[in-house]
């Protein structure tokens, strides 16, 4: 994959968020890098492990035994959206939180808000995610990807998108149309 078709696919998930209503990037950046982390780490346990059978240890996996259930390409598949959607924020995040002998992923796991908007959005995003082999990308693609991602940011404060909230502008505006009263 080259690194034009990663950055439209971040553009694309951005894009699903924001049609599904979630219009803070803060947001649907941090729901983005949970997912993408969610497909990297199985990468990641599935190249450890044959390398383990390569060098001829016995491969030990973060999905073995009735672990396997958490793996990406286990509940990303689920026909079910509710489920899928439920066992996501029910059970894998727990299951992240609680990795035994893996403290960078746990602590990356601790503060997560699992602030998917609902079960359509996700199968969407994980059905664009699911076709990306990441362990193909180079570091560089990667880390260029995720700053795509991040000057997503700059761009939303410039056009206005942190929005204020309506109750505020209602106070504004109620208070200067009783200064004008008074003047």
């Amino acid at each position: 994959m080259t690194k034009t078709e990663l950055l439209n696919i971040v553009d694309k998930l951005a894009d699903k968020f924001y049609g599904a209503g979630v219009t803070n990037p803060i947001t649907y950046i941090e729901q983005i890098s949970l997912l993408f982390f969610l497909k990297m780490l199985e990468e990641w346990d599935d190249a450890a492990s044959q390398a383990d059978r390569i060098s001829g240890r016995k491969p030990k996996s973060i999905y073995d035994g009735q672990k396997e259930k958490f793996r990406w390409s286990f509940w990303s598949v689920n026909p079910n959206n509710e489920e899928m959607f439920k066992f996501v924020r029910d059970e894998v995040i727990i299951f992240m939180v609680d990795i035994p002998e893996h403290e960078d992923v746990k602590r990356f796991f601790r503060d997560v808000r699992y602030s998917m908007p609902d079960a359509i959005t996700l199968r969407e995003v994980v059905d664009i995610i699911s076709k990306i082999n990441f362990s193909q990308i180079d570091a560089d693609t990667k880390g260029d990807a995720y700053e795509h991602l991040i000057s997503k940011l700059a761009v939303a404060k410039r056009m206005g998108a942190f929005r204020t909230p309506r109750h505020i502008i209602r106070t504004r505006k109620s208070r200067r149309s009783c200064s004008r009263k008074w003047l």
